[in-house]
């Protein structure tokens, strides 16, 4: 995987806007699977709470993972909250 990120923070540096831009390699283990190369990409926004909390919420999308003959394909995709803690 080769992954570009760029954070984009607001002018009251609360909120941090993020974008994910890269490329994924897959290696099914399937039956009558076949790996492939996929664009990924991913969006996100941040808010700092205070000093030390901030919370994120993120959307990637890392394209087909696999391919088979029947024409069934799987997608992957991922929508994550986190909790972040700097001390």
């Amino acid at each position: 995987m080769v992954l570009g990120r760029h954070c984009h923070p607001t002018p009251g540096r609360t909120l941090v806007l993020t974008r994910k831009n890269g490329c994924n390699f897959e290696s099914a283990h399937f039956a009558d699977s076949t790996n492939r190369t996929d664009l990924l990409l991913g969006i996100g926004v941040g808010f700092k709470m205070n000093r030390n909390l901030g919370l994120r919420l993120e959307y990637e999308d890392f394209g087909r993972l696999t391919d088979s003959p029947s024409g069934d394909s799987a997608r992957g995709r991922n929508l994550g909250l986190s909790l972040k803690y700097a001390y």
